[in-house]
């Protein structure tokens, strides 16, 4: 049997991003695999995306992310295994300091949020991403996002595409009252 659960550990990088490891780990017989995940939390995004969406704002809900294997080598996947035969943690630390703590240190504002959100390295980047450029000061490019996002949805209708959609109108109308803002 496999069992599976997810450590995360946080540190502020500024006032607005907080650093993010997530180490999932799995069970397997006698071996404890550790699969980390780097990432960084917006927290005017995070905050804004959980508003807009009506749910509450996680803590621990990372706005960019990328698997660790990814930062070393975009080809090769890998885990971190310890058993009694066996002790990653060298390695893993190795990892961390050479790969995770650069990563997460070259976030220094939203500006680099947007261009990693831009890439692909985020979960839920249709929400994120317009959010993202909204918390930055430039409403129209959140609603230009959103919109495509919107526009990709084609006729769906499950509840994740209505969810998206109702995100968009109350995006729409923030970043509307921003972009009038702006321009008086």
């Amino acid at each position: 049997m496999t069992t599976t659960q997810q450590a995360v550990y946080e540190f502020p990088l500024t006032d607005q991003l907080v650093g993010w490891l997530g180490l999932n780990r799995a069970k397997a017989g006698g071996e404890l695999r550790l699969h980390p995940v780097v990432g960084v939390r917006a927290i005017a995004v995070q905050n804004l995306v959980a508003e807009l969406r009506d749910s509450e704002a996680s803590a621990h809900t990372p706005t960019v992310t990328q698997p660790l294997y990814k930062l070393i080598s975009a080809s090769v996947y890998r885990v971190w295994a310890f058993s009694e035969a066996h002790d990653s943690t060298e390695d893993l630390l190795e990892a961390i300091r050479g790969y995770a703590m650069p990563f997460m240190a070259g976030f220094t504002d939203v500006s680099s949020v947007i261009a990693a959100l831009e890439q692909g390295m985020g979960q839920q980047v249709e929400y994120t991403l317009p959010a993202a450029h909204v918390v930055n000061g430039e409403p129209r490019r959140g609603i230009a996002a959103v919109n495509a996002s919107v526009v990709a949805l084609g006729d769906a209708t499950d509840p994740a595409a209505n969810n998206l959609r109702a995100f968009a109108v109350r995006l729409t109308a923030r970043a509307g009252r921003s972009a009038s803002q702006a321009d008086s």
